[in-house]
Order: structure tokens, then C-alpha cells, then sequence
């Protein structure tokens, strides 16, 4: 099967947040696991301590060998397979179990992994590229800037593959890596399309 321009699959963005302040531990000693009695992976969070109006939710996918499970914080920014809130998180949970370092299941999907190792890689070949052209700023704070400057930048660098996908009046690219101090995961751009 030849795509097509007409082609246009369905897209769904989940943005996957791992440094939060969040934790939860389970109503009773009994029903924790472990030596530190944590919540059982599989736990997911989608009510109460979620944003009453934005598709989100914390999953924890692992078991704590040492210390207070960290769930991870999911946001659905884009949906257009209109998956619904359990078959997303029965995916994100399958998932945390398919990365191949490790034989038991991980905090975070190994697609959000893999993509953090790629990032870490391509920081390492465009580092001098950056600092050359003076695409990041020295000051990570207020990294809006930064951020928009280093994108800009990626966006035309060639060595970094970037998805792009025509949506209604927007070029959407979806673009993910690491840059020195300012740290970029998966961010999406949009830019005008004309």
C-alpha cells in the first residue's frame, strides 16, 4: 500500500510528565506492595487530583524497588483516534512493559524512553552547531525564548527528522531532543500554512 496525499491518519499527542510532586499511596497498609508498601503498578489516577476540564491523568506503571513510587502525569493534547480514557491508559501501561533494557515494566511508555535516548544522541551532534550559530541563549530561565530560538533552528537543520503533518490551516511538526541547559521533549510548532 503506496500512501497517498490524501492519506491522513489519525493523531494522538500525549504529553508524558515525569517530574511532578505528586504521589499516592494506597488507603491501608495491607493493600500496598513491597517493602515500602506503594501503591500496585498498574495504579491509575483519573479523577479528583486531575484537571476538571483538560484529558489527564497519572499512571503508575512500576513497582517501587527503593523508596515512594513517582506515577507518571499524562496529558492528551491531541486526540483524533478518539481512543477512550481506559483503552489510552491500557496503552500506556502496555507499553511501559516493551522496553527492552529492562525485563521488568518501566515508569514511562518506552516510546517516551526511546525518544529521550534519541534526544540525548542528537545533543551530542548538534551541540556545535548551536553554540556556531548562538541558537540557545546562555540562561535557561525564561526559556520561552531559548526554547522558540532552538526550535526555529531545528527546524531547519537538516540532521534532525522532523514530523510534519498539514492540519486545517497549520503545518504541525512534532519534534523531539535535548539541548544543553534547555531540556525540549516532544514538542509540537505550529506554523502558519500557506
Amino acid at each position: 500500500m503506496c500512501p497517498t496525499e490524501t492519506y491522513e491518519p489519525p493523531l494522538t499527542f500525549i504529553v508524558v510528565q515525569k517530574r511532578h510532586h505528586t504521589r499516592f499511596m494506597p488507603a491501608h497498609d495491607r493493600d500496598g506492595v513491597g517493602k515500602c508498601r506503594n501503591v500496585p503498578p498498574g495504579t491509575t489516577v483519573d479523577s479528583v487530583v486531575t484537571h476538571p476540564l483538560d484529558f489527564d491523568f497519572f499512571l503508575c506503571s512500576h513497582f517501587g524497588i527503593q523508596g515512594t513510587s513517582r506515577p507518571a502525569h499524562y496529558y492528551i493534547v491531541w486526540d483524533d483516534s478518539k481512543f477512550s480514557a481506559d483503552d489510552l491508559q491500557k496503552l500506556s501501561f502496555y507499553l511501559c512493559h516493551t522496553y527492552s533494557r529492562c525485563a521488568r515494566s518501566v515508569s514511562i511508555p518506552a516510546p517516551v524512553y526511546y525518544a529521550h535516548l534519541a534526544a540525548f544522541r542528537a545533543k551530542h551532534h548538534i551541540a556545535s552547531k548551536l553554540e556556531t550559530s548562538g541558537a540557545v541563549s546562555q540562561s535557561s530561565e525564561g526559556g520561552g525564548d531559548a526554547v522558540l530560538t532552538t526550535a526555529q533552528y531545528v527546524l531547519r537543520c537538516p540532521c534532525i527528522p522532523v514530523t510534519a503533518r498539514k492540519e486545517k490551516d497549520f503545518l504541525v511538526f512534532v519534534v523531539s531532543w535535548a539541548v544543553r541547559r534547555v531540556r525540549v521533549s516532544n514538542i509540537a510548532v505550529c506554523v502558519p500554512w500557506n
